[in-house]
């Protein structure tokens, strides 16, 4: 009798071997899939973009905004660090029900509007479409309202190449940690950028960072913030043109920010 019960004994204690292994492996695919960091394979990266991302105001709040909108003051050097010319403009970043970027802005008489919707940017002037002289300037002039915004939130969506480098001292003497992020910027025909985020030792607030563009070195340093909404937002930035060790070479853009509105 025992002979013949043993093989069904065996055969259930191996489904059931075979069940608990399934659930286990079911369980840990979905606490892999609720983890947003978990697709970071450096984990001392994965711990300080958690931190960042927790003091710049949660990233809950962040995957729930509608918009944001803002004010912008820029003021651009030549290599001499004279004025070269200067641009005062209101940005709106919505996020729901749909993606959408809206920057205005007066200039000689002249309203003028760039308008990013549906995966399509188009430059108005006085009400009247206008054809872009520029069309990649137009890209990265969206682009860039959008990243500023976004950091660190940003810097979770796959095909970022998170690396932690450590701590460094900036200029002004705070230590920071620093992760190096790598990723093709596909709307520039797969030209590959560099960025090194700096972030405060203990308490991971952003304080500038340093890119590697095609054909130039900038370092930006965050240098005023205010809370408005929930949220960290910076209030002053200034970037310089540097070299390859980030040494500075001159003061290339100042920046203004302003009026945050929250939805």
């Amino acid at each position: 009798m025992r002979r013949k019960i043993l093989p069904y004994f065996i055969l259930a204690f191996n489904l059931n071997q075979f069940a608990c292994q399934s659930t286990l492996q079911e369980t840990a695919s979905q606490a892999v899939a609720s983890d947003p960091f978990a697709h970071i394979d450096d984990l001392e990266a994965r711990r300080i973009l958690a931190g960042a991302c927790q003091f710049a105001g949660g990233l809950d709040q962040w995957k729930n905004r509608k918009a944001i909108s803002f004010a912008k003051q820029t003021v651009l050097y030549d290599s001499t660090e004279q004025v070269e010319s200067t641009l005062s403009q209101r940005i709106k970043l919505q996020n729901k029900p749909q993606t959408k970027v809206d920057i205005k802005w007066n200039a000689n008489g002249i309203s003028h509007q760039i308008s990013y919707e549906g995966a399509k940017a188009t430059k108005i002037e006085n009400g009247q479409n206008q054809t872009p002289s520029d069309p990649t300037g137009l890209n990265n002039a969206i682009l860039s309202a959008r990243y500023v915004m976004s950091i660190p939130f940003e810097l979770l969506k796959t095909g970022y190449k998170l690396s932690y480098l450590g701590l460094d001292t900036l200029s002004g003497g705070q230590i920071v940690h620093v992760l190096k992020a790598r990723y093709e910027t596909t709307e520039n025909d797969g030209e590959t950028d560099t960025w090194w985020h700096y972030y405060h030792q203990t308490t991971f607030q952003q304080l500038g960072y340093k890119v590697q563009h095609a054909d130039h070195f900038s370092l930006v340093e965050n240098l005023a913030f205010v809370k408005n909404g929930g949220f960290m937002w910076p209030v002053r930035r200034k970037s310089y043109r540097v070299n390859e060790r980030g040494e500075k070479l001159f003061l290339r853009a100042d920046y203004t920010y302003g009026a945050y509105e929250v939805e």
